[in-house]
């Protein structure tokens, strides 16, 4: 199967279609209806765009592999700005089923269809946590000027 274009559009277009973007942090994770699932509740804190609810459930995968906690040095690595760079993995179904660790934050692009880049774990680093995850910062800038 080919992946489907929607799942590695522009991240500008991902910006505009997506209604409801939250940077959300990960509060539990309960054993789905399979071994492989996993049903993650995650606590909405900050809105970016929407009108998401404050608490919210995603139905995933359990975490497994390098992929599932990649973060690109916190989103410099040139290889996530490419047309398929993403810490979602894609499977041979080419669903994507996102894997979370408790306690860490995401910028969670709530809406379907989701995309490879729709669940990225972010980091502040700088020892006040002053300098931005890049892919942070690249929503945050595109949204406040204009991007939707």
């Amino acid at each position: 199967m080919m992946t489907p274009p929607e799942q590695t559009t522009d991240p500008d277009e991902l910006i505009s279609r997506t209604k409801n973007i939250v940077l959300a942090k990960v509060v539990r994770a309960d054993a789905g209806s399979s071994f492989w699932r996993v049903l993650y509740t995650l606590k909405t804190e900050r809105i970016y765009k929407g009108n998401p609810p404050r608490a919210f459930q995603i139905l995933g995968e359990r975490l497994l592999g390098p992929v599932s906690i990649e973060t690109f040095d916190d989103h410099r690595d040139p290889a996530f700005w490419t047309k398929y760079g993403g810490r979602e993995n894609f499977d041979t179904s080419c669903a994507i089923r996102p894997a979370f660790i408790v306690g860490a934050t995401y910028l969670v692009f709530i809406d379907t269809p989701y995309h490879n880049k729709s669940f990225e774990e972010i980091y502040y680093t700088g020892d006040d946590h002053s300098e931005k995850d890049r892919w942070l910062d690249y929503v945050e800038s595109r949204i406040a000027n204009g991007g939707r």
